[in-house]
């Protein structure tokens, strides 16, 4: 696991490689929740900070500019701001890290609500690690008081329980969290 060696930290300084990175596929979210800045267009526009995707080529950069590390980032969360599945290329990230051995442990936080069958499948091919989901509530009502504009919470279970069916139907290695 990307945690067996974790040592004390003083022992390790200088670091060869960060112990972790994070990585937004795109800042932009499809929810607009109260407690978020990132659901507020307003604010952000406010500051200055445009809402966009991060570009296949820039992520390609940071994959070979991580490369030259002498060992490989413990644990990359392509996920900060925004909601990673609005950027179409996410498993195609994901795969890349791997591919490259440049991250011993990728990991992404979603809403769950852009998670349909076909997104769970390549997320579970690219070899994605752990997934957490973000629960917001447990009813409709409380998703549309908190999103302000979602409010099928029966869709985030189809997801969530078709991911779930389908990491044990392959026996994938993929950990799945959920929070609220």
């Amino acid at each position: 696991a990307w945690d067996e060696d974790l040592s004390i930290l003083r022992k390790l300084v200088p670091l060869s490689a960060p112990l972790s990175m994070l990585i937004d596929p795109t800042n932009g979210c499809n929810f607009r929740c109260t407690f978020c800045p990132t659901g507020n267009p307003e604010l952000l526009k406010s500051v200055g900070r445009p809402i966009g995707v991060m570009k296949f080529d820039l992520f390609t950069k940071i994959v070979d500019d991580m490369a030259h590390f002498p060992d490989p980032v413990k644990m990359v969360m392509l996920y900060k701001d925004g909601e990673p599945l609005m950027n179409k290329r996410l498993a195609e990230m994901v795969a890349l890290l791997k591919q490259r051995g440049v991250a011993r442990h990728v990991a992404i936080t979603t809403n769950a609500s852009l998670l349909d069958e076909k997104r769970a499948i390549a997320l579970i091919e690219s070899d994605l690690d752990s997934i957490r989901i973000s629960v917001e509530h447990v009813h409709d009502e409380g998703y549309r008081k908190i999103t302000q504009n979602y409010d099928n919470y029966g869709k985030i279970l189809k997801n969530v329980r078709f991911l779930h069916a389908e990491v044990a139907r392959r026996r994938a290695r993929m950990q799945i969290h959920a929070k609220i």
